[in-house]
């Protein structure tokens, strides 16, 4: 009996180490790695798309390019309704400022404590200048930028331009949003009513 049982552990850690050896053969899991997965994906195949070229459309949809620009501030004040367009500006246009003008120092600070928004450059001559924007929209702002540095004409129409259809653009989606939530009776988008709870269904009494 002690030579069956010896032997029957012998087979067991045999087939132990077996199963160990087969698993360090076989290709890693899928889920080990999401991210070297990603990359594998990106590397086999050309048309694997990460969302750079979408992210790029988005920072040059409107033309910042501003030559002469060394340095800019967007001071935005959290407080009243006379400042949203500074803050709008803010969140919608800093990021394509510092990436059509790498050159430049780009910040935005938003404080309570700000009286006034305003923009705060530094040209490459050396000029600052210290611009109120309270009141204004965000178009209007990104034109008082634009004509400061020196920007030409038609370059400052089209820049206008693009912000115009851009807040369009965002104000028809949001219509559409609105109107969605309207139908699902107040509910978030992608919400699902149960057969009983759809708008206009009467639940058995």
């Amino acid at each position: 009996s002690s030579i069956l049982s010896e032997s029957f552990a012998v087979s067991t850690h045999r087939t132990t180490w077996q199963k160990m050896l087969r698993a360090l053969a076989s290709p890693a899991p899928s889920f080990a790695s999401p991210a070297r997965s990603l990359a594998s994906r990106a590397a086999a195949s050309s048309n694997f798309d990460l969302g750079w070229d979408q992210l790029e459309r988005s920072l040059t949809a409107v033309p910042f390019a501003l030559p002469k620009l060394r340095k800019l501030e967007v001071l935005a004040s959290r407080n009243g309704a006379g400042h949203t367009g500074a803050r709008s500006f803010a969140r919608h246009h800093a990021a394509r400022i510092r990436y059509q003008n790498p050159a430049a120092e780009v910040m935005v600070r938003m404080s309570k404590q700000f009286p006034r928004s305003r923009l705060v450059l530094q040209l490459d001559t050396g000029e600052e200048q210290e611009i109120d924007v309270t009141k204004q929209r965000p178009s209007e702002i990104a034109q008082t930028l634009l004509q400061a540095t020196g920007v030409a004409d038609e370059m400052v129409e089209r820049a206008i331009a693009a912000i115009h259809d851009e807040e369009t653009a965002q104000a028809a989606t949001k219509a559409a949003e609105r109107e969605e939530r309207i139908e699902n009776g107040g509910r978030q988008r992608g919400f699902q009513f149960r057969a009983s709870e759809r708008p206009g269904v009467k639940r058995p009494s």
